[in-house]
């Protein structure tokens, strides 16, 4: 565990894949791009600027850390919903898994918070090309949230001269975007 500023972090390291987590939703850095070790693969460049959770319906809107939307000085990040509620830690879990962590957060500064819970968990083991985030979501509020969509917002970086491998798309059908 480290820490920046106030937010505390872990930096996954299999050997393969480097990504640091924050405890409040944030993958690889912070909001404006700084902070954390970003997302590294096979020794490659850091291809993340920034990334986290999000989510919403219709009704309330999106919540959530994403980052790379900032005023004009480009230093405030202007969608930064989730607010930490218990410390990043580590703990250990089945065998196969020797970097575990959890936090929890909450959307307590979206302009129309849902009131859920999120506890965030991740995995990884050494030798492994991949990291696994888990999302559990609780409501302890007395509304239901319904049509309720989540996801994880991407800024990838992955240099100038690769920008036209970059692609995106949507799959109706499943309801995802990628």
């Amino acid at each position: 565990l480290s820490s920046i500023g106030l937010t505390q972090t872990f930096n996954h390291n299999t050997g393969n894949i480097q990504a640091t987590v924050f405890q409040n939703g944030y993958i690889g850095h912070g909001g404006i791009g700084a902070g954390g070790n970003g997302i590294v693969f096979l020794g490659a460049p850091d291809a993340c600027f920034t990334a986290g959770v999000m989510y919403g319906n219709s009704t309330y809107g999106v919540s959530g850390m994403i980052g790379s939307f900032t005023d004009a000085t480009q230093t405030i990040v202007l969608v930064q919903d989730m607010v930490n509620t218990v410390p990043i830690t580590n703990y250990s879990l089945p065998p196969y898994f020797n970097q575990v962590t959890s936090s929890k957060f909450k959307d307590n500064l979206a302009p129309t918070p849902y009131g859920l819970e999120v506890n965030q968990i991740t995995y990884s083991n050494t030798g492994d090309d991949y990291i696994f985030i888990r999302y559990d979501f609780t409501n302890p509020t007395s509304t239901a949230v319904t049509n309720f969509y989540v996801g994880m917002f991407n800024d990838w970086d992955v240099g100038l001269a690769n920008y036209l491998n970059n692609m995106a798309g949507i799959d109706a059908t499943r309801s995802l975007v990628y």
